[in-house]
């Protein structure tokens, strides 16, 4: 929700999209890798247990041996558990999704962190921006503030670099720092401006790796 109402071009800028890759590969693969898994499993104990009654349809009214029994209990409340512990989570998620997604700027930013996170921040940033000062190429210029964000974010979506993005995210850093330069601690930080400081904060982390 916090994302939808951003600028518009920027309405993924906060997604963390290798995770994002991640959570969609294994929903892709876990069902090809369990069915392989369930293929072998059968073959091996067609191999391992060799008693005709197991893989045969009960006759007539003839209850099934009671090791089958036993072993159908077995099974089916160990898939109980497992779904039942896997409902949990999603109905734990969705809970949480509905709550970032109702108040987005009250749990957008860590309050409790260390009491030194923000000075750290501060003197990381100005390192980094007199850093990236030494590659600057003359004659190379940025509008303004918005437009130095606008290539930053320009450069973390398509994952390219050129002169400009130099230029434009040590810029960028100068802005949000100094944005934050007057709280000497994160539990500082008006409510009003916490979204817009951490979303800050993920774009320069993505476009320094």
């Amino acid at each position: 929700a916090n994302q939808f109402m951003a600028p518009a071009g920027s309405g993924t800028s906060g997604v963390d999209w290798g995770q994002a890759t991640n959570v969609g590969t294994t929903l892709l693969v876990s069902p090809i890798v369990g069915f392989f898994a369930a293929a072998v499993l059968l073959y091996a104990m067609k191999l391992l247990v060799r008693n005709p009654a197991l893989y045969e349809a009960p006759k007539g009214k003839t209850p099934p041996p009671w090791w089958i029994r036993a072993l159908l209990i077995f099974t089916c409340t160990g898939v109980s558990f497992a779904h039942g512990s896997n409902d949990g989570q999603k109905g734990m998620g969705l809970i949480m999704l509905i709550l970032i997604g109702v108040v987005p700027t009250a749990y957008a930013l860590n309050r409790t962190p260390d009491i030194n996170y923000l000075d750290a921040y501060k003197s990381a940033s100005v390192a980094v921006e007199q850093a990236l000062g030494k590659y600057v190429k003359p004659g190379v210029t940025v509008a303004d503030d918005n437009a130095a964000k606008a290539a930053v974010q320009e450069a973390v979506r398509s994952k390219s670099w050129n002169d400009q993005t130099t230029l434009a995210l040590q810029t960028y850093i100068h802005s949000t720092t100094a944005g934050l330069q007057p709280y000497a601690t994160v539990d500082n930080v008006p409510t009003d401006l916490v979204s817009n400081a951490r979303n800050d904060i993920y774009l320069i982390g993505e476009a320094l790796k």
